[in-house]
């Protein structure tokens, strides 16, 4: 069975700006809280020691009780006074709070090193279950001073429609910049130039943030050229603020359409904020021990200073195997039309005895009402019998009646009519079930300017039923292996490693061009 994969609705930071502060209000531990009960964990930053050993070593205290599973440092975010020297803790490590104990006792701490106050979270460490704790779970408590940057992950099955776009499948390794170290330059450009593997919908789009405070602006050219992100038409924008540090993952007000084997690219605008962290590029690259089997072609990602003149990724970052960590989803086309279906004669019927059937037309109105229905299911991957990776065009809708008395089984029907159609896929009727309870599609033939279908069960759609009329088409050409698309690099339940904890001696500085 092939693996479940997830994406990222919307993430929420938890954070003030940096460092929770210490002790914990009761206003921040009620946010935690709640999004911890609503979405089931929180992901958090935190500098942990590996055991006490470690910690004796550094600060001359022992951080862990390995009888009753707990951890405190008594450290804080930042500086600290250790025998008289200036020792700076930051972030080093990414745990998931997935519940809490307000009655914990502080005497469950480390001997010599305990809290102030009762209370702790309940913490899922990443290293497994051999780690130690409990299976890989243990408590901190509500006064550790170096937990940071809390985010909470919103995450739901992926559609087994949709399609991800990427050349990152391992995930960012670093944080990239054009420019030296110190730079005054808020604004940089990161981009990605994609081939559609098919005719897809762009919907959205994901990539990383360093921290809180940055704004961002998207935009999503059509028809590109191989040797520059820009130089095609530009089909959509969407600015967005209030991103999280991590994952994040932006709708796009007018989705794209993108052709068959066409070019498109998606361009982020990155606006640091005043005094924030100047690396606003996430890259992935091939790191041993880490991201051994990253790769990269020329052509896929891109730089720049001024949203014009681009330079590639891999010869700004000086790495053959760099790529831009930023991902587009493609989704089916569902498109509903204005056209209004005139059945032009008598429907006929290949059925039981005494089955007879007519067939009119329906308001505009009512057909755009079942239209809309009919393509929030088919999002949904609800409608049986259409998969869920077929683009759908639909052509309108109809009324047919049968009479049927109390005959059940299996029916055919060719209804005429005078607004012709057309199909570049194959022809299908879409019919609502008579207990409501959804929406099943059959093939259907359409010559001579009659349609002909047929339905398994008589008694399962009818007496009345407004009908729609759908082309279905090919959309998912098989993704190649390693290449643009496919995979997932989509968030999983209870949220991974804060970008954040990237260790910052990993950064790249840039040179100016």
């Amino acid at each position: 069975m092939a693996p479940r994969r997830y994406k990222l609705n919307n993430a929420f930071y938890l954070g003030s700006d940096g460092n929770f502060e210490v002790p914990l209000s009761q206003d921040r531990r009620d946010m935690i809280k709640g999004a911890v009960m609503e979405y089931g964990a929180a992901s958090v930053g935190i500098y942990q020691f590996r055991d006490n050993g470690e910690s004796q070593k550094i600060i001359s205290k022992d951080v862990f009780s390995d009888e009753k599973l707990s951890y405190y440092t008594g450290l804080q975010y930042g500086d600290n006074d250790i025998n008289g020297s200036t020792v700076t803790f930051g972030t080093n490590h990414a745990v998931t709070i997935v519940g809490w104990d307000d009655n914990y006792p502080k005497e469950n701490f480390a001997a010599g090193n305990p809290p102030q106050g009762d209370g702790a979270w309940i913490i899922r460490n990443s290293w497994g279950a051999d780690w130690g704790g409990d299976g890989g779970y243990f408590y901190v408590s509500y006064e550790e001073g170096t937990l940071c940057d809390g985010v909470v992950y919103d995450t739901a099955a992926a559609r087994s429609g949709e399609r991800v776009y990427q050349y990152d499948p391992l995930g960012p390794v670093n944080w990239y910049s054009l420019y030296e170290n110190g730079s005054t330059e808020p604004v940089q450009y990161f981009a990605n130039l994609f081939t559609a593997a098919a005719d897809d919908r762009i919907s959205s789009v994901a990539f990383y943030v360093p921290e809180p405070g940055n704004g961002y602006e998207i935009k999503i050219y059509q028809n590109c050229g191989a040797n520059s992100p820009v130089s095609g038409s530009l089909a959509s924008t969407v600015s967005a603020v209030g991103l999280v540090p991590g994952y994040n993952t932006v709708a796009l007000k007018t989705p794209v359409d993108v052709a068959n084997g066409t070019r498109f690219s998606v361009v982020v605008k990155a606006t640091t904020k005043e005094g924030g962290y100047p690396y606003p590029v996430p890259v992935e690259y091939r790191l041993e021990n880490y991201s051994k089997a990253a790769s990269a072609n020329r052509g896929d990602g891109w730089v720049s200073g001024d949203g014009v003149n681009f330079q590639d990724i891999i010869d700004a970052y000086g790495d053959e195997t760099a790529s831009i960590c930023l991902k587009a989803f493609g989704e089916r086309q569902h498109n509903p039309t204005d056209t209004v279906l005139e059945p032009s004669g008598p429907v006929t019927v290949d059925a039981p005895e005494g089955v007879m059937a007519s067939a009119e037309e329906v308001s505009a109105e009512d057909s755009t009402k079942v239209q809309q229905a009919v393509i929030a299911e088919l999002k949904d991957e609800n409608v049986k019998g259409i998969a869920a990776d077929k683009n759908v065009a639909l052509k309108g809708v109809f009324a047919l009646t049968v009479s049927h008395g109390n005959t059940g089984g299996a029916a055919s029907f060719t209804v005429p009519f005078s607004t012709p159609l057309s199909f570049a896929g194959e022809p299908y009727v879409i019919i609502p079930k008579k207990d409501g309870s959804g929406f099943v599609a059959f093939p259907a033939k359409y010559s001579a300017g009659s349609l002909s279908f047929g339905v398994s069960d008589l008694n399962e759609f009818f007496s009345t039923a407004e009908i729609t009329v759908a082309d279905v088409r090919e959309s998912a050409a098989p993704a190649p292996s390693g290449g643009s698309s496919g995979g997932g690099c989509a968030a999983g339940l209870g949220a991974a490693a804060l970008i954040l904890l990237i260790p910052l001696t990993l950064v790249r500085r840039g040179r100016r061009s």
